[in-house]
Formats: structure tokens, C-alpha cells, sequence
């Protein structure tokens, strides 16, 4: 009634190629997954590798930046040490006439201790040449910052006491006694006392204030050495002439002995004291120097003076 035909393979031929292309498709998704990996791979290997020279040579850039504020920092240190030891040697050739001491032009230490982030140059020290010497330079540079501004504020209270107090002082009690001298030759020359020994001493006293003041008005070295020391030997160490003086003379030329002798005391202690600031210096510029030689050789000029 029906006849069914059987052709051999016919359907087990179908039924291949229909997992055939199933397994092309997967195949190709896999690949292109694969692919899409590999590539995204890439990309992310080159964008960290560019991220890691990126920082890499942002990290180098600031210790030249870092070591140039350092170099600066520590010739600004041996400039200070060399004008300290030059006051100092003045003060001792010199303890009446004060001078001045160099203490500008340190912008680059400022910025070295006070503007920069140094946890940031820490970490880019440690990242490049696994090392830590930030921690003594920084200290050390802290020392010569800290050891200026107590120098700066020390000197400009001494300057301010010295000049304007104590010299003044010292100045008004020499002009004091040169005008009570002046008063006692009237007195004696009134008296017809002329020939007589204290209007000897008096005039003598009164003429070398007189030579002083005419010549250098403001040496106050030369007012003591040449009209106080030599009146007050004339006058105060002479037991007959000390009975003979007025009273206020001998006050006067007793106060200004000492006031000055005061003011040469007050020299040496301020001497004294910026020596000790010049030991802290040497110590602090030693630190700096034991430590810095690698940086100076890797991202600077390559010399530690």
C-alpha cells in the first residue's frame, strides 16, 4: 500500500553537519573571547607599563628637584658657617663696633623644610635606589633652618640692647661727665684756681674727651681708652686727688667705667653663644654631607664640597 524509501545516511548526514556548525560557532566564540582577552591583556600590560614609566620618571624628576634644593640648601650652610666664623673674629678683634651677619638668601632651604611634602620623597627615594637617607639630611637641614632664625632673633634683641641701650647709656654718661668737667674748670677758673692740680686734671680730662670727640664721636673704644681709663687713674687709684674731686665726678667717672666694661662683658657673651651655634652648625652640616653623596652622585652635580 505505502512504500517507505531508505536512503543509507541520509539522515546521520544532516545530523553532522547540524553539530558541525554548532561546533564552528563555539569554536569561534571561543576563539574571539580568547582573542578579546589577549587583547584586552595588552592594552592593560601596556597602559601599566606606561603608568609605571609614567611614575617612574615623575619619581626621578623630583629627586633632581629634590637634590637641587639640597645642594642650594647646603651651600647656603657653608656660606653661613664662613660668615659666623668671620663675626665672630670680628667680635674679637672688635667687641665695641658690632657688625652683621649674611642671613638672607635662604629661599631653597625654606622650601627643602617647610613647602615640600617629604613623605612623598621618601617613598620616590626608596622606590629608585632602595635606600633611606632622607631622614639625617632633612634633620640636619632642619638644624641649620632652626639654628638661622635663633641666630636672626638672638642677634636683632642684641643689636636692639646693645646699640640702643646700653651704648647709648655708656655715650651719655661720657658726654654727662665731659659737661660736669666743663662746669668744675669754670668753678676753679672763677676761683683763680688755674695753676692748681685737680684744674690740671680736670682740663687734661676734658681736653681728651674734647680730641675724641672731634675726631671719632661714635668710637666709644677710644673715649674709654683715652678719657675714662686715664682720668679715673688720674683721679679714683690717687687717694689725695680722690679726696679732692667733687662727688658727682667720681660717680660719673666710676659709672661709665663700668658700663662700659658691662658692654665688652655682654659682647663675650653673645661671642660665646654664637660659637656654640657654630658647633651645632658643624654637626648638623657633618650629618648633611655623610648622607647626601649618593643623591649628589645620582641626580645632582656629582661633587659634596
Amino acid at each position: 500500500m505505502f512504500e517507505f524509501y531508505f536512503q543509507s545516511g541520509e539522515f546521520s548526514s544532516d545530523g553532522n553537519s547540524f553539530f558541525y556548525d554548532i561546533f564552528i560557532q563555539f569554536f569561534a566564540w571561543i576563539l574571539a573571547g580568547f582573542t578579546a582577552y589577549i587583547v584586552i591583556r595588552i592594552q592593560q600590560s601596556y597602559y601599566i607599563s606606561n603608568r609605571i614609566e609614567e611614575k617612574n620618571n615623575k619619581e626621578i624628576d623630583s629627586l633632581r628637584y629634590l637634590t637641587h634644593l639640597i645642594e642650594k640648601s647646603y651651600d647656603y650652610s657653608g656660606i653661613l658657617k664662613t660668615e659666623l666664623d668671620n663675626f665672630v673674629k670680628d667680635l674679637t678683634e672688635d667687641p665695641i663696633n658690632i657688625g652683621s651677619v649674611y642671613l638672607s638668601g635662604a629661599d631653597d632651604l625654606n622650601r627643602l623644610t617647610t613647602k615640600i611634602d617629604q613623605e612623598e620623597y621618601f617613598h620616590a627615594l626608596r622606590n629608585q635606589l632602595k635606600i633611606d637617607v632622607l631622614g639625617p639630611i632633612f634633620y640636619g637641614f632642619d638644624t641649620v633652618k632652626n639654628l638661622k632664625e635663633q641666630l636672626l632673633s638672638y642677634m636683632e634683641e642684641f643689636k636692639s640692647q646693645y646699640d640702643y641701650s646700653r651704648k647709648s647709656d655708656y655715650a651719655m654718661m661720657v658726654l654727662n661727665l665731659a659737661n660736669s668737667l666743663n662746669d668744675k674748670l669754670i668753678i676753679l677758673n672763677s676761683k683763680s684756681m688755674q695753676s692748681s692740680e685737680i684744674y690740671k686734671i680736670y682740663n687734661t680730662a676734658l681736653l681728651d674727651y674734647l680730641n675724641v670727640a672731634n675726631d671719632e664721636p661714635t668710637n666709644l673704644e677710644r673715649f674709654q681708652n683715652e678719657f675714662i681709663i686715664p682720668f679715673r687713674n688720674a683721679v679714683i687709684t690717687d687717694l689725695y686727688m680722690k679726696k679732692l674731686i667733687e662727688g658727682d665726678v667720681s660717680v660719673l667717672v666710676t659709672d661709665a667705667f663700668k658700663k662700659y666694661n658691662e658692654i665688652i662683658s655682654m659682647t663675650h657673651d653673645f661671642k660665646d653663644n654664637i660659637e656654640k651655634d657654630i658647633k651645632q652648625l658643624d654637626s648638623a652640616t657633618d650629618l648633611i654631607r655623610k648622607n647626601i653623596e649618593v643623591l649628589i652622585n645620582r641626580y645632582g652635580t656629582g661633587a659634596v664640597k
